[in-house]
C-alpha cells in the first residue's frame, strides 16, 4: 500500500462514497486515478457503471455518476493506519489528565483534614 492509494482510501473513507467526477476534481493526476483500478476489486465497490460482454469478456465503463463505496477490506486498512483515533485520545490523554486531576484533589482534601 503506497501512499496515494492510501490517500484515495482515506479520502473515499471521509466521504462514505465519492463519484468518479469528484474523484477526478481532488485527484487530478491521471497517475492516481489509475490506482483505483488497482484498488477497486479489493477496497471498495463501484456501482453505476455500465457493463458488457464481448466474446466472453465483461467490460466495464466508468462514467461520472460511477459511485465508490469502501468496503470492510478499505475501511480497515485505512483504520488501522490512522494514529489519532478515539482509542489512542482516551487512552493517552484523557484518562491520564483525569487520573492526574482527581489524585491532586484527593491530595489536597487529605492534605486539609490532617491539619
Amino acid at each position: 500500500m503506497n501512499k496515494k492509494s492510501l490517500k484515495i482510501l482515506r479520502y473515499i473513507y471521509c466521504k462514505k462514497s465519492v463519484t468518479y467526477k469528484q474523484l477526478r476534481n481532488r485527484f487530478p493526476d491521471q497517475s492516481e486515478i489509475d490506482l483505483l483500478e488497482e484498488l477497486s476489486p479489493r477496497f471498495f465497490s463501484i456501482t453505476n457503471y455500465e457493463e458488457w460482454e464481448t466474446n466472453g469478456i465483461t467490460h466495464v465503463k466508468i462514467g461520472e455518476n460511477t459511485l465508490y463505496r469502501l468496503n470492510s477490506d478499505g475501511e480497515s486498512i485505512v483504520e488501522n493506519k490512522q494514529w489519532l483515533n478515539g482509542q489512542f485520545v482516551l487512552t493517552s490523554l484523557i484518562i491520564p489528565i483525569i487520573v492526574g486531576v482527581l489524585s491532586s484533589v484527593i491530595t489536597a482534601v487529605i492534605l486539609f483534614l490532617l491539619r
